[in-house]
């Protein structure tokens, strides 16, 4: 799959509405929604600058007012340079400025394929995998049981046992450092010595015992 190009996609519901989205991620993001703003709106830069927020523009074709939200990766759902042209939520209009992205991109932009977002959060490690499944899932569901069984998929037991063992490690070094920092009060006691050991080896025996798990799973 083409990882380097300009993903976009209409990201509203179908049908008219007062307001409509057209989703853009890629590192050239910005750019590419940049080549279709109208030149004489004094908040283009902000928007070619990836500057972070809610820029007011006007678009070039169709001439029409738009909010443009940056938010530059890698803190954005899929770890790249995401940017939204929200408008007039008219599919046609919609589709024409997705088709004018494109044409102005010199190559770098094109439509998602189904999903294409989400596989991207995935290999950012933005999303986990079994919430990218649970999309995938319902993306293909042909039927009520398919769309219900797509949206009842649970993260898998190694996640959640990872997820525990973090929470665990969490709250033994919040203990240590109670212990630590305030030794002066009455109210606060310091975790045993034993207590801490016995604790932090169960947590390793676990992910050992998964690690081993998985490699036999592997092999």
């Amino acid at each position: 799959m083409d990882n380097q190009s300009v993903i976009l996609a209409v990201a509203s519901p179908p049908g008219s509405a007062t307001r409509g989205i057209v989703r853009a991620s890629g590192a050239d993001a910005c750019r590419v929604l940049w080549n279709v703003l109208d030149p004489n709106c004094h908040e283009n830069a902000a928007v070619r600058a990836r500057a972070r927020g809610v820029h007011v523009v006007r678009l070039r074709d169709p001439s029409i007012p738009a909010l443009v939200i940056v938010m530059p990766g890698p803190a954005s759902a899929t770890g790249e340079d995401c940017a939204e042209i929200q408008t007039v939520g008219n599919p046609f209009v919609l589709e024409r400025i997705i088709a004018a992205v494109i044409a102005r991109s010199d190559g770098s932009a094109r439509r998602a394929h189904p999903g294409e977002f989400s596989v991207r959060a995935v290999l950012s490690g933005r999303t986990p995998i079994a919430s990218a499944e649970r999309v995938a899932a319902a993306i293909m569901a042909e039927t009520d049981a398919q769309l219900a069984a797509a949206s009842m998929l649970q993260v898998n037991t190694a996640e959640q046992s990872s997820a525990g063992d973090a929470d665990e490690v969490a709250t033994l070094l919040a203990l240590v450092e109670a212990g630590i920092d305030f030794t002066d009060q009455e109210d606060v006691v310091a975790i045993a010595r034993p207590a801490l050991e016995a604790r932090v080896r169960a947590v390793r025996d676990k992910i050992r015992a998964r690690c081993a798990t998985s490699a036999g799973a592997e092999s």
